[in-house]
């Protein structure tokens, strides 16, 4: 049989004893907000601490600051090679690091921000100028390359393109 040790966790919390404790350490309403400096980034960092404010180099030196700065050991599980910061720019939208590919940009970003905790700036959308066919018998639309069926092809037109709903046949 084998005997599992379970460990206690000890928060450093202090929990207000009553009411009228909790009352006293609450800010009053308009009391003003403190605001965070954005660093702004450079091409080599996109690591950046929250909590200290710093654009860190590296992945792997980004991790080492969570651990001996923070006393937080980051799940790096997914991560195959610490080592290797992923790029950013790749074309295919892999990640060197994981060894994973991702099927487009929003995605590969999203991967980089919530696994390897880059900062990133947001990307822009190529917005088209074209306009799609509001009469397309088959509710397609061509320039998002989607179907639609009747209802959700004119609410899509509208949210989409902007494209005024009285311009469509019923």
């Amino acid at each position: 049989m084998t005997v599992v040790k379970q460990e206690e966790t000890v928060l450093d919390l202090k929990i207000p004893a009553n009411i009228m404790d909790l009352q006293a350490n609450q800010q009053p309403e308009n009391a003003p907000i403190k605001e965070t400096k954005v660093i702004p980034m450079n091409k080599d960092n996109y690591f950046y601490c929250r909590r200290c404010n710093i654009n860190i180099k590296g992945c792997k030196e980004y991790y080492d600051h969570l651990r001996s700065e923070h006393h937080i050991k980051p799940n790096i599980s997914r991560v195959r090679h610490v080592d290797i910061q992923p790029d950013i720019d790749d074309p295919n939208f892999y990640c060197r690091s994981c060894e994973k590919s991702h099927p487009d940009k929003p995605i590969y970003y999203t991967h980089l921000k919530r696994i390897h905790h880059m900062l990133l700036q947001p990307f822009k959308t190529k917005k088209s100028k074209a306009l799609p066919d509001p009469n397309n018998p088959d509710f397609y639309c061509t320039v998002c390359k989607k179907g639609f069926v009747k209802s959700t092809f004119k609410r899509h037109l509208f949210l989409t393109h902007k494209m005024n709903l009285y311009d469509i046949k019923k």
